[in-house]
């Protein structure tokens, strides 16, 4: 806002300005309003602030003073002072000579001098009447101007409080729409009903137009102020909101209705008969010719405003012509009893009380109650199965339950009325629809209907001991009842009729006959093999016995004789004939599989045993209270007095501890300075750079710095400069790709040797190993380029752990024994693979 400017040279500027500053106080009361709110919309909703440019200064401002002090050297304000007293002296002298002069004339023509001013006053007189006329008329003026002056400030002052509060009552909606919104409610504030209206209206028309059919479900506005959902976000001085706005079909409006399903006892038994697979929730259409089955979560997923519930489900919709629980609800007698299946539930009914709905509840086997209704205590006869009408504030008591009292949602009236319901479909099994024309499935009693169908015979046996079921079945009331009507034994389970004799069971195979069958092939293979086996262990001594074995004359048998014999027949042996009866295709292919098992077993052992043959030249590190053994030589045989020295290539060989890129840039350095020839260095580090390790009494714990931004640049730097360093004194430099660690794996590896007490970052370990994946990801395309560049080949060993398929990335912590160090299987690995790429390097150097 643009401040009043001050009056200066006026007798009205005084009072002029006293409102003018008044004014300029309002204008920037308004504009630090305003700023506060800009701060405070930045506060919540922040963005990235922008960073000053430092100032300059000069850098020789103090060698004048320092050259004073110490040679005496005058400086620009020493002359400055000289100077002004000089022409201090210089003023005076001259005044002083032009009072002399002017002193000198006044001596000489005092009375011209008096003429003059006699004349003068006359003249003066004159002009002071003149100025007082024109004074007359200015004052005049200036009266007609003020006044006009004054109209046009109290209209300026009147504009400036309207709009500053305008200001005011505008920042103060904005500011509580803001926080509204950040508290999760959309405040009609930050967008007027009007424009909501009109934005419906136009999301209204664009699905008339381009998705007929489509209609937005709730027009009321209220609905969206009251509602969660909505999004936002800034860009910039821009505040964007996005309202979710429950659009659906024509036809995809539905009734939701609670389905409550209870066991009915049948007769005065402990049996009853349920509807078991009836949904929770139940929504018709309002032509009753769809419906839909809900749960409870689907239910939790809907939003419920002014009893309309809006549910963004995307499901089939079922016809109700053939549906168990819509027919139920028409009260459909016959199509209840064609598609539903009620169960028989063995032994259900206990004695217990169900809340069914506002003051009714339902008696399960209940001789007598005891009702307390405001200290007035009734005793009511109570039944096997029947729904009672309780008063407000009347509790409940029986020998084992007790019920509490209620004041809402009750019966506001004294009485207690008690109604006895009917197990239609258990009548239903039993008797005609004609019988039952006058009863539907609402229908109750005021006394107990006698009801009276052919018992349920249940088989019942002695082994229930040891025949032990986890879980009761229910059984289905159609097959029971038929088998009721012809006075038939009801089995529970297949074990039932085998246990009464009703089914036989073929002695399947294996038996006894077919084990020992078994175990004889399976000896006889194995003794087979093994006879195989010796043949051709023997065979060479028993060529070389033959070959030295004295040769003996052998004389010819007596003439043979050819005499015909006709053949008899002899009866099969009791084994044969079990062996015909017993032996089957079955048989053949189990000894086929158990000989291919036995081959394949052999075949393992031969090649494991041919392995542990070799013998392998270890070197092993060792710290004093833990070792490492490391296999250089795998030999076929074991040594005997063999002297073994270092390669003509290694001069030395030194382990040093686990160190950072630095340290170990300065090692190698230090170590091949004084070597000459060239030279090929790998570098296989890079972790302990990444990570952070904090150790403390009691306390260690490796973990990722995630407020550490610059980490890549970091890394990225330090390799150029290790490679730098490193070619100065003709080496050739390999990076090895950086394998990822596991966090988790690793901590939990020293909290379970008890390294470590405590861990503290056990809750962001996810987020870190996402960005060290992320740091390494990046860093080994950077190791890649820079061999590339030095015309290396790359060690790769990270993609044994890091695999990349298509945009998505797998990584095998696993191979990592305890989330940093490889295992054995993968150090193999790691070894040939290094060995290869070393040749390949050496040759490219030699070349």
């Amino acid at each position: 806002m643009k401040l009043i400017s001050p009056c200066e040279g006026k007798d009205f500027c005084e009072n002029f300005n006293k409102l003018a500053n008044e004014l300029n106080i309002l204008q920037l009361q308004t504009t630090r309003e305003l700023n506060q709110t800009i701060t405070t919309l930045k506060n919540i909703i922040p963005t990235k602030s922008k960073n000053n440019n430092r100032k300059k200064k000069a850098i020789l401002g103090f060698i004048g003073e320092l050259s004073k002090s110490i040679f005496g050297t005058a400086t620009v304000s020493d002359v400055k002072l000289l100077a002004q007293h000089i022409n201090a002296l210089t003023t005076r002298t001259v005044k002083l000579t032009k009072e002399m002069a002017i002193h000198s004339d006044h001596q000489s023509s005092f009375m011209s001098i008096i003429n003059k001013r006699i004349s003068n006053i006359v003249n003066e007189m004159k002009d002071t009447h003149d100025e007082i006329d024109l004074l007359q008329n200015v004052i005049r003026n200036n009266t007609k101007a003020l006044e006009k002056l004054f109209f046009t400030i109290s209209n300026t002052i009147l504009n400036t409080i309207t709009l500053n509060t305008e200001v005011k009552h505008k920042l103060n909606d904005l500011k509580l729409g803001i926080f509204s919104l950040v508290e999760g409610k959309l405040s009609p504030l930050l967008i007027k009903p009007a424009t909501l209206r009109k934005s419906l209206k136009q999301i209204e028309m664009q699905l008339h137009q381009k998705y007929p059919g489509f209609y937005i479900v709730q027009k009321n506005i209220n609905y969206y102020y009251s509602s969660q959902n909505f999004v936002y976000s800034k860009k910039g001085s821009d505040i964007f909101i996005m309202i979710k706005i429950p659009i659906a079909y024509k036809m995809a409006k539905f009734e939701l209705f609670s389905v409550t399903a209870l066991p009915v006892p049948v007769n005065t038994s402990l049996h009853a008969t349920q509807l078991m697979d009836a949904p929770e929730y139940l929504a018709l259409s309002n032509d009753k010719k769809t419906y839909l089955p809900l749960t409870s979560q689907q239910i939790l997923k809907c939003k419920n405003y002014n009893n309309n519930m809006y549910c963004p489900l995307l499901q089939s919709f079922s016809g109700s012509g053939d549906s168990c629980i819509v027919s139920i609800f028409n009260n459909d007698k016959d199509k209840v009893q064609s598609l539903c299946d009620f169960r028989f539930l063995h032994n259900k009914i206990m004695p217990k009380i169900m809340y069914l709905k506002s003051s009714a509840i339902v008696v399960y086997k209940i001789p007598q109650i005891s009702i307390d209704c405001s200290g007035k205590q009734i005793f009511h006869e109570g039944c096997d199965f029947c729904i009672m009408n309780i008063p407000c504030q009347c509790s409940i008591a029986t020998k084992l339950l007790s019920y509490p009292p209620s004041i809402t949602s009750c019966k506001r009236s004294n009485n207690i009325t008690v109604v006895h319901p009917i197990n239609l479909a258990l009548l239903q099994q039993f008797f005609t629809a004609k019988q039952l024309i006058e009863i539907n499935g609402s229908s109750t009693f005021v006394e107990k209907m006698s009801i009276n169908v052919p018992d349920f015979k249940i088989y019942n046996h002695s082994y229930s001991s040891f025949l032990v079921k986890d879980q009761q079945d229910h059984l289905s009331l159609k097959k029971m009842a038929k088998v009721a009507k012809k006075e038939g034994i009801i089995f529970q389970d297949l074990a039932e009729p085998l246990l009464d004799g009703q089914i036989d069971i073929e002695n399947n195979w294996p038996n006894l006959n077919g084990t020992l069958g078994l175990i004889g092939t399976s000896l006889a293979s194995i003794t087979f093999i093994y006879c195989i086996w010796s043949f051709f262990k023997i065979r060479t001594l028993t060529t070389t016995i033959l070959i030295l074995e004295r040769t003996i004359n052998a004389h010819s048998a007596s003439i043979p004789s050819f005499i015909f014999k006709p053949e008899t027949t002899t009866t099969s042996s009791v084994i044969s004939h079990m062996f015909d009866q017993e032996f089957n295709m079955n048989h053949i292919l189990l000894i086929i599989i158990g000989i291919l098992i036995i081959f394949i077993g052999l075949i393992l052992f031969k090649r494991r045993k041919s392995k542990s043959h070799f013998t392998y030249l270890m070197m092993e590190i060792t710290t004093g209270t833990s070792c490492l053994q490391v296999p250089l030589i795998k030999m076929p045989l074991c040594p005997a007095y063999w002297e073994i020295s270092m390669p003509p290539s290694v001069e030395s060989l030194e382990v040093v501890g686990a160190i950072k890129l630095e340290e170990l840039a300065n090692f190698a350095y230090q170590r091949l300075h004084a070597v000459q020839q060239p030279k090929i260095v790998y570098i296989m580090a890079g972790i302990p750079d990444i990570c952070t390790k904090t150790k403390a009494p009691a306390y260690e714990e490796s973990f990722y710095n995630l407020e550490d931004n610059d980490k890549l640049l970091t890394m990225k730097n330090i390799l150029s400069q290790t490679r730098t360093k490193l070619e100065s004194i003709n080496c050739k430099i390999v990076f090895v790709t950086i394998t990822t660690m596991s966090f988790h794996d690793w901590n939990i590896h020293r909290l379970k040797f008890h390294k470590t007490s405590k861990l503290l970052y056990l809750s962001q370990y996810v987020d870190m190993q996402n960005q060290l994946n992320s740091v390494l990801h990046q860093l080994n395309k950077f190791i890649t380029a820079s061999n590339e560049d030095n015309n290396v080949v790359t060690p790769f060993l990270h993609t044994y752990v890091h695999k990349i398929m298509g945009e998505r990335h797998y990584y095998s912590y696993s191979k990592l024994v305890d989330g940093v160090h490889p295992s054995a299987a993968l150090a193999e690995k790691w070894r040939k693979y290094l060995k290869r790429i070393m040749k390949i390097n050496e040759r490219i150097l030699m070349e």
